[in-house]
């Protein structure tokens, strides 16, 4: 049957494969094109991939195999031999999330005093260069499934409510213009997905926010996305509808795209008083942030008022953003799903409105 095909060496074939040409390497890859007894079409329900298939032989080898593509996809050496594992993609060696004792928790209490401090914190290179390219890679290939939307949007992104006065934050619109591509064009054996899902990530990103409730976004569109942003784009102020996000820096642009921020403006109410002053340009909270390319940041965005400047020069701007929450089961309004990814779920028909504060978005 159509196939796209993924080996992940280890192992003496990993030894011998290192030590011959590249070439030994891709015509394995086109031998496993004859290979007949893996299973084909119907193994999926309704002849859809659900997840990777996996063969496993005595030598090592291990064969992922995708039934509902019809290429052969061919990878470079370095995916080939280290299949994008999360301890080749995260710095371990200066942010060993993966162990227990003073490093990791000194780490910990560093993030924690600069979230208390200002609802912010950075880590800087907590990606290694290989795994900065590889999720470069991977944006790259994504790109061109983002749903770009343009138009104008409040900080809350709520409609025009005409009753109340014309300077109110809630009726201060500004242009909007980015791309987000959806959570489920991310593949689990992806670089992405692979430092998300890594067993040491969640508990370490839930030890620094040190809350008792904290939960993976629910939303099948957006607990994993990349933000992809061109000459000309900018996200005008606004607050997250998830309480925390983490983003990766992926791929900077040429100029532009600083953070700008005001730390937890609205952490005990809307504030709109405080609200305004930013809008207007006049507020002393304001912060600004130039990430690098793998950076990892910790961000309250829930209460933390923030935007994006306009970008400059021919080269996109890519981030990955990785969302939690305080409740369990929750995904973004109907509203905000359809205005960022553009299309609706019935998940977000069915939990409408659960979440755990009243603010206004």
């Amino acid at each position: 049957p159509p196939m796209r095909t993924l080996i992940s060496l280890n192992g003496w074939w990993g030894f011998f494969f290192r030590q011959n040409s590249r070439i030994l390497a891709f015509t394995a890859i086109l031998l496993v094109v004859f290979v007949t007894d893996l299973g084909g079409a119907s193994d999926w329900p309704n002849g859809q991939l659900v997840t990777a298939k996996n063969q496993h032989y005595d030598d090592g080898i291990t064969v992922k195999m995708d039934f509902a593509s019809n290429q052969v996809m061919m990878i470079s050496e370095a995916e080939l031999l280290m299949t994008n594992k999360a301890e080749v993609l995260i710095n371990l060696e200066d942010y060993p999330i993966h162990q227990a004792g003073a490093k990791r928790d000194q780490l910990i209490e560093t993030v924690r005093t600069q979230l208390a401090k200002d609802g912010c914190a950075v880590l800087k290179s907590f990606l290694t260069a290989e795994g900065v390219r590889l999720l470069r890679d991977e944006a790259d290939r994504v790109a061109p499934f983002a749903h770009a939307s343009h138009g104008k949007t409040n900080a809350y992104f709520t409609a025009d409510d005409p009753s109340l006065a014309v300077d109110h934050p809630c009726r201060r619109f500004f242009d909007r213009s980015n791309a987000f591509v959806p959570a489920d064009h991310f593949k689990t054996n992806g670089a992405l997905r692979r430092i998300h899902d890594f067993p040491a990530f969640d508990p370490f990103i839930k030890a620094c926010l040190h809350q008792h409730d904290v939960y993976r976004y629910a939303d099948p569109l957006a607990d994993v996305i990349v933000n992809v942003a061109y000459a000309g784009d900018g996200f005008p102020w606004h607050f997250d509808t998830n309480n925390f996000t983490i983003t990766l820096a992926i791929q900077s642009a040429d100029e532009g795209g600083l953070f700008e921020y005001a730390p937890n403006i609205r952490q005990d109410g809307e504030n709109f008083e405080a609200v305004k002053a930013v809008l207007d340009g006049v507020s002393d909270q304001v912060k600004s942030l130039a990430l690098e390319p793998g950076d990892l940041q910790l961000f309250k965005g829930r209460y933390s008022l923030h935007r994006v400047s306009p970008l400059k020069g021919s080269t996109p701007r890519y981030v990955a953003i990785l969302s939690y929450v305080e409740q369990p089961d929750m995904v973004g309004t109907p509203e905000r799903v359809k205005q960022l990814y553009g299309r609706v779920l019935p998940i977000h028909l069915e939990r409408a409105g659960l979440r755990g504060d009243s603010y206004l978005d």
